[in-house]
């Protein structure tokens, strides 16, 4: 998955990097989430606990 790749390293290049925990799918045993869901889109969890599936901008980007 190229693209899930090209957005973690905009989220590690981001100055907003330090809010977030990056987990890899390939490489954690256990995760928050099912991996077919990860399959499927990009899951990003606030601080809250809100849950944002396929966000343009949570990495303090513009939707394109």
């Amino acid at each position: 998955m190229p693209h899930v790749r090209v957005v973690m390293e905009r989220v590690k290049r981001s100055v907003k990097c330090d809010k977030f925990d990056l987990r890899d799918m390939h490489i954690e045993k256990r995760l928050p989430f099912k991996r077919e869901a990860i399959e499927k889109e990009t899951h990003v969890v606030d601080r809250d606990g809100q849950v944002y599936k396929g966000a343009p901008n949570w990495a303090g980007e513009r939707p394109s």
